[in-house]
């Protein structure tokens, strides 16, 4: 697997406006949020002149953040997606990625930045078996994963933990 052009993507990459706390001043942070249960449109949208969404449009003005993401998923919609966004490959229509193919030599965001020096987690509200998001996220290159029962949480919501208990422990 030739991770080359994403190294040097990363090299090249101006992050003089992007600041975060970082304990290295040459190495920033990346936060990478994907949130399925919100439609995009909101971050953006105001109502009675007041943000929608004041603490994500805040943290999207803060780097960087994609106005026009498209759904391209299929089988499996949210294991698609994650797939599109962490590997920039399309899902492939039928069972779901995640479930039926070695995820270990495709290059993606998580393995990229473990080769740079990062450390890399992913945080789930839903437990970990399903869609075998478990041991896809292993094989992707995370470092750690967290699913719903390695975060105590007060709130649930349908299946699994709300967002806003699963970024609280997230950012903890």
């Amino acid at each position: 697997m030739d991770t080359g052009p994403f190294k040097k993507f990363l090299s090249d990459l101006d992050t003089s406006r992007y600041r975060a706390i970082s304990s290295d001043p040459v190495k920033q942070n990346v936060i990478f949020l994907q949130l399925e249960s919100v439609d995009g449109f909101c971050l953006w949208a105001d109502f009675e002149g007041k943000p929608v969404m004041p603490r994500l449009r805040e943290l999207a003005g803060k780097g960087i953040a994609f106005r026009n993401a498209m759904d391209m998923s299929h089988a499996g919609r949210t294991v698609g997606a994650e797939m599109l966004v962490l590997t920039s490959t399309l899902p492939i229509r039928g069972r779901p990625i995640f479930v039926n193919y070695d995820l270990n030599q495709i290059p993606s965001l998580p393995r990229v930045l473990g080769e740079c020096g990062y450390s890399t987690m992913s945080f789930h509200g839903y437990d970990g078996f399903f869609w075998n998001r478990e041991n896809a996220h292993r094989s992707l290159g995370y470092d750690v994963d967290f699913f719903r029962n390695s975060i105590e949480a007060e709130e649930y919501i349908g299946w699994g933990v709300s967002d806003r208990e699963v970024l609280d422990f997230a950012f903890s």
